[in-house]
Parts: structure tokens; sequence; C-alpha cells
């Protein structure tokens, strides 16, 4: 008997099976196993895989949120605070009735498209969206904070989960999904990030002009932040600035 719990222990070991695993161990070990979980789960109507699930990534989210940040990261992070606003689109001038429910996790990304400019014309399109070799792409952790909703970051695991999850019976899992995030309108997402979405931003070398790039469901659009006596002011940019 003693041989055969010894011989189990040491299969769990050398196999890395889920035997002693955490949830994200297990997540990281094989997304579409962990999916599989999912989807008998789902088809039980069980909502506790689900709520470990995602508890499990708000714990990971959490460690990392836990880093400091470097001088620029702590620029566009105050910068991403103000232009993000997710479950208020009034401020993006669109119809209050086109808010979307508060869920219980938001997921922000952790990559961020940004340029460094001498100076941002607003006099077209095609401005806005050139950065050239100024271009990069910074990693950092937004921080963001609400009452009744937790935060989550981007991981290409969890997401995966996610991806796999959703790929039969989208409209039911969607809904089924909706207890605790917003899911993205497209039947095959390619992400997850919780709208709106910020494709990039533009920031000029004196660090008082910049220009953010969102997109909220089909559209896209350009919020103009200018700082003036340590106040930052935010207007959307006009429907003729972004179509010229």
């Amino acid at each position: 008997m003693m041989k055969l719990f010894l011989g189990l222990i040491l299969s769990c070991f050398l196999l890395q099976t889920t035997c002693g695993q955490s949830l994200h161990q297990e997540i990281y070990a094989s997304p579409r196993d962990f999916a599989q979980k999912l989807n008998a789960s789902f088809e039980k109507g069980d909502q506790q895989i689900f709520e470990s699930f995602f508890q499990s990534w708000h714990k990971w989210s959490l460690e990392k949120d836990s880093s400091a940040k470097q001088r620029t990261a702590s620029f566009v992070d105050s910068i991403f605070q103000m232009a993000y606003q997710p479950f208020d689109y009034t401020i993006y001038s669109w119809k209050s009735n086109r808010n979307p429910k508060e869920s219980k996790y938001l997921i922000l990304p952790n990559l961020i498209p940004i340029c460094i400019k001498d100076s941002i014309y607003l006099s077209s399109l095609d401005s806005l969206k050139t950065c050239g070799r100024n271009s990069k792409s910074l990693h950092y952790s937004p921080s963001l904070s609400f009452d009744s909703t937790k935060v989550i970051y981007d991981n290409p695991y969890y997401t995966s989960v996610l991806r796999i999850f959703l790929e039969e019976d989208y409209l039911d899992k969607s809904y089924f999904l909706s207890s605790w995030i917003n899911c993205p309108p497209n039947a095959s997402p390619k992400e997850f990030s919780s709208p709106p979405i910020i494709i990039g931003c533009q920031i000029n070398k004196k660090v008082d002009n910049v220009v953010v790039h969102l997109k909220l469901s089909n559209t896209e659009f350009y919020l103009h932040l200018t700082k003036n006596d340590k106040t930052w002011n935010m207007e959307v940019l006009p429907y003729r600035v972004m179509h010229d």
C-alpha cells in the first residue's frame, strides 16, 4: 500500500498532472483542458468553477499591480485614469442610455502603444494615426479602482481559456459570463479588454498635450487632453477634425 501511495505521488510530479496544482497552475498547464471543465460546469449550470477562475485571475493581477511603475508608465497611468471611463460613456459625448451595466470584473490591457512627439497636430486623422519611429509599446498595469468592480489584467492563458470556452454557443455562454464580465460583441473575440479600448496615445515632449485614440463598439474617436496650471482639460475631438 505504501509503495502504491509513493508511486501515485511520483506520477503526479513527473507527469505534471493536476495533483497538488493550484488552479492558476492548472490553467497555465493547459488552457484547453481547463476550458473543457468550464464547458462541463456550464452544461450543469454550476457557477462555482467560474467564480474560482475569476478569483484566481484577480489574485494574479493583484500581484502584478504591486510592482513600482517607471516615470513614463506613471504618466501614462494618469492619462489612462482620466480617459478610461468604463461605466459612463457620456464623457465621450455618448447618450447615457448607452452606458453598460457594471460587472464584477474589468479586464484591462497591460500593453499600451504610445509615441512621444515634438508637437501634436490636430489638423488631420492621418497625423493622429502616424507616429513613425517614435512609436513603442509600453508594458504596464493601469492603476484603477472601483467601488464594486475588481480589476484584472490581460493574461494570454486566462483569455485563451475564455476564447476556447466561447468557441461554441457564443450567445448563451456570453450571457452566462455576464455575471462576471461584459463580453465583446464579436462572436470570435481576439481580445477581452473591457471597453472602451485605448488603441494608443500621443504625448508631446513637454507632457502637457496628449491625444488618446479609443474604440467603443465599432466607433473610433480621439480625446484631446491639455494641461494648464497643473489642471488637465479634456475634450472629444470634433467629428470634422477626425475625418479631414
